[in-house]
């Protein structure tokens, strides 16, 4: 193999042993490289936590900035009453001051200070807790600020090389890097490739689909237009069987509406018709008894009429009487 001087000319087992070696030997680098950048965020916090406890007037803003920390409502709440009371006391002696050099007495704010000055002081002590409660998400926003910043590279380089652990991290990756074996394994590789191709091309020879690097390489693209044209059917697939769902729910949708509507136009008739149907059956009693009623009148007019020719019959029978009787 070592007079091979393309990859080309390999055999079928001699790929295998380069990019088998290859692809194992770049694994343990970027474990170590991951390693490496893991410890190294680990000192860049550690730095940058060391650097903000330093400075008081962080403490103090972040007692100020505590409700915007706030994950709990109670923390929130303990926050807010701690910075409203706070600012009253830091103002009282400014206030009482201006109040005296007017000489026209103490002001609401004053008074109300000097009132409440002990619930004002339990506030101030709930904001505290408030404070402890909001601190930590406070600490770590601003040392994530400061990290992007770069305001403490320098801090934080020259801590991590003095770290043992990345020492010893650069270390190896340096020797794994500049190993002959893997330096030559790497030469022969084509630069083109990406280490995931490496890796699928490594496998078409280790599952016999193909004899050489060029077969090989054919083979994983091959399948890997398979893959993508599998991929993309399953997605066709897919979406077609969504449409289908999405249409028949749509259709079952409209056919319950038109359902519904159907049946509400026929309860309407419905209703429609029986109302209609009282309403004449209504009006047929109305005219019976319209006509009953007539009857009843003409009826009774026509029984009035035969007693009043009666009684005028009567009362001329006895006029009569009366006239032979003289």
């Amino acid at each position: 193999m070592a007079e091979n001087n393309s990859i080309d000319n390999l055999s079928r087992q001699d790929l295998l042993t380069v990019l088998g070696g290859f692809i194992k030997q770049t694994e343990q680098i970027n474990e170590i490289k991951h390693k490496y950048h893991s410890r190294y965020d680990d000192i860049a916090h550690e730095v940058v936590r060391t650097e903000y406890k330093k400075e008081p007037k962080n403490l103090v803003i972040a007692y100020f900035l505590a409700p915007f920390s706030s994950s709990t409502f109670f923390s929130w709440l303990f926050a807010l009453l701690g910075d409203y009371a706070l600012i009253l006391l830091l103002f009282l002696p400014i206030n009482f001051i201006k109040d005296l050099s007017r000489g026209a007495g103490l002001s609401n704010i004053t008074y109300y200070t000097l009132n409440n000055l002990g619930l004002l002081l339990l506030w101030v002590l709930l904001g505290i807790i408030g404070y402890f409660m909001g601190r930590k998400n406070y600490m770590q926003d601003w040392v994530e600020k400061a990290i992007k910043k770069g305001t403490y590279n320098n801090e934080i380089d020259a801590a991590a090389d003095s770290d043992p652990q990345i020492i010893d991290y650069k270390n190896k990756r340096t020797s794994l890097v500049s190993d002959a074996t893997y330096q030559q394994y790497r030469s022969l590789i084509p630069q083109d490739f990406e280490r995931y191709d490496i890796i699928g091309i490594y496998n078409m020879l280790l599952h016999y689909r193909a004899d050489n690097f060029k077969e090989a390489v054919i083979a994983w693209f091959q399948h890997c237009a398979e893959v993508e044209a599998k991929a993309r059917h399953d997605r066709e697939v897919k979406e077609q069987h969504d449409r289908e769902v999405r249409q028949a729910e749509l259709a079952k949708r409209q056919a319950e509406l038109q359902a519904k509507q159907q049946a509400e136009q026929q309860a309407e008739l419905a209703k429609q018709q029986a109302e209609l149907q009282a309403e004449l059956q209504a009006k047929a009693i109305i005219s019976a008894l319209k006509s009953e009623a007539a009857r009843n009148y003409h009826d009774d007019r026509f029984e009035r009429q035969r007693r009043k020719n009666a009684e005028k019959r009567r009362d001329q029978a006895i006029l009569d009487i009366a006239d032979r009787l003289k």
